[in-house]
């Protein structure tokens, strides 16, 4: 089986994308993944982590439970985001040091953190079948090497 290779400029906006340290409403992009078109707002990793954790909160404040009962649920989500708002700082910093260590070890170094996931806010997935799922949009996360092809933009509201 053939290992598909990550477009490596989509790669770089999201290695870029991730170091943003404060909430952002992010990019509008168009993602062509495995037949289905998905729509969102690129957003940081973290802040992905953060709306998740929110969905969560919210889906079981709605369904009026008692207090505490999806930190279990979204518990994982805020340890993640903390993680990777962690490792945004500390590959930041190891970035601003680059130039000091031997060209030999620089290409090493900036493959340690491959970026694997693109997160979306407000994501919809089309299909010839679903043309535009959920209509409020949701949190999304998709495997790099899945998008075989890209554009900033947005599709505009929902198919009739």
């Amino acid at each position: 089986m053939l290992r598909e290779e990550s477009d490596h400029l989509l790669v770089s906006l999201v290695e870029l994308v991730n170091i943003i340290s404060e909430p952002t409403e992010g990019i509008d992009v168009v993602l062509l993944v495995e037949g289905a078109t998905v729509c969102g707002r690129m957003i940081p990793n973290w802040q992905w982590a953060e709306e998740m954790a929110s969905k969560i909160q919210s889906a079981y404040d709605a369904a009026d439970l008692p207090p505490g009962q999806a930190d279990s649920w979204t518990m994982p989500f805020r340890k993640l985001k903390e993680s990777l708002q962690a490792s945004a700082r500390e590959h930041s910093a190891a970035m601003g040091l680059l130039d000091k260590v031997a060209e030999r070890y620089q290409s090493a170094l900036v493959q340690v953190d491959q970026t694997g996931f693109i997160h979306l806010k407000d994501a919809q997935v089309r299909t010839p079948e679903a043309p535009g799922l959920p209509q409020n949009g949701m949190p999304w996360r998709g495997r790099l090497e899945a998008v075989s092809g890209w554009s900033f933009g947005d599709l505009g509201p929902n198919p009739a």
